[in-house]
């Protein structure tokens, strides 16, 4: 008599990266799977070569893929290979990640806008065609609604806030550090007009003018393909700023080293379906000064200051105030680690359990 094989929780991914949050994410969830028996292979649409062998080209999936497996789809661009996947015999839940506004990108990345145009238009496709499907934030959760889901479960704790990785430091004189002569303020993610790295560096400017001038502004992440880097270096001399550096990619250690060392954590992203940076940045003990929009604020709950004032002077104001105010940021520093509680490994694991079981059933 044949012995039935347990069945396999796989991940597909739009794309796959060694400093993406995403494939972060679902290494941790893969992990997670295993110790339950549940072990499953990552793939991805498209890969970058430095990941190496840990995710697979999605093109060799479907022969791994069998009836009574799950298949967990990370939907975070368009990729033709998720819709393929609807074709596969497993059950299937769909995870959002969310997607850019393409009119965010049409000017600085217009190939990314066209992707993200067109990934939030198949969106509707997966509608009654998935098992499932799970969002981190109401923010994100809308957009399944919008596109025809019908349920739609909330999971903030869908992301692993892992106090290992971000324990790891880099080397000494490695350049990580943010040196000693002023404030650091930080921001982390990548170079995208949604993320509004240009006001970042409008509100750093007065900032500096007129409190700090010894300050020190710090862009780090990914540069991406587009020109929006350069327009932020052109920004910056035509504002006179001293002392902003654009990072492009970094290992874990070495962000780890910027967030230990700087002074605040400045967000004023106009569109995020989750930002798992300033949860890092809370981690550190960072103050967080935040515009209101997106899904910042379920994100931070009460552990941030949020601001629905646009004025770029309120913003600099509230950037030192978060530098200089010591009681401040030991209420935040307090709130913030009160709000990790949220996100601690084991809720995490609880949220992935619970979205997987059921379709193993």
């Amino acid at each position: 008599m044949r012995r039935r094989r347990s069945p396999r929780v796989h991940q597909l991914l739009s794309g796959a990266g060694p400093y993406d949050a995403i494939t972060t994410q679902a290494r941790a969830w893969r992990d997670l799977l295993a110790g339950w028996g549940w072990a499953g292979d990552l793939w991805a649409a498209a890969r970058d070569p430095a990941i190496g062998g840990a995710v697979h080209d999605a093109r060799g999936m479907a022969r791994r893929v069998g009836a009574g497996d799950v298949l967990i789809l990370h939907y975070s661009a368009h990729a033709p290979a998720l819709e393929e996947a609807l074709e596969l015999p497993a059950r299937k839940l769909l995870v959002y990640h969310n997607i850019t506004p393409p009119e965010y990108l049409w000017e600085h990345e217009p190939h990314v806008a066209l992707a993200c145009a067109l990934g939030r238009e198949r969106l509707a496709a997966f509608a009654g065609r998935v098992d499932a499907a799970l969002a981190p934030t109401e923010f994100s959760a809308a957009d399944l609604r919008a596109a025809g889901f019908a349920d739609v479960d909330v999971a903030p704790a869908l992301y692993l806030i892992d106090r290992d990785r971000l324990a790891a430091r880099a080397p000494a004189g490695d350049g990580a550090a943010v040196g000693d002569r002023g404030p650091t303020i930080l921001f982390v993610g990548r170079l995208s007009h949604n993320k509004r790295q240009d006001r970042v560096l409008k509100a750093f400017a007065l900032y500096q003018r007129h409190r700090a001038p010894a300050a020190r502004l710090v862009l780090a992440g990914s540069a991406g393909s587009g020109t929006y880097g350069d327009y932020l270096r052109r920004l910056a001399a035509a504002a006179e700023v001293r002392d902003v550096t654009l990072t492009g990619p970094l290992s874990q250690p070495r962000l780890n080293a910027l967030y230990a060392g700087a002074a605040a954590f400045v967000c004023l992203s106009e569109h995020e379906g989750f930002c798992l940076p300033v949860l890092e940045a809370l981690h550190f003990g960072l103050p967080v000064v935040a515009a209101r929009a997106g899904a910042v604020p379920e994100v931070v709950g009460d552990a941030a200051v949020l601001l629905d004032d646009r004025d770029l002077a309120t913003v600099a104001e509230a950037i030192d105030l978060c530098v200089r105010d010591e009681p401040l940021r030991e209420e935040l520093r307090r709130r913030g680690q009160r709000r990790l509680r949220d996100f601690e490994p084991q809720r995490t694991a609880e949220t992935v359990r619970a979205a997987v079981a059921p379709l193993l059933d």
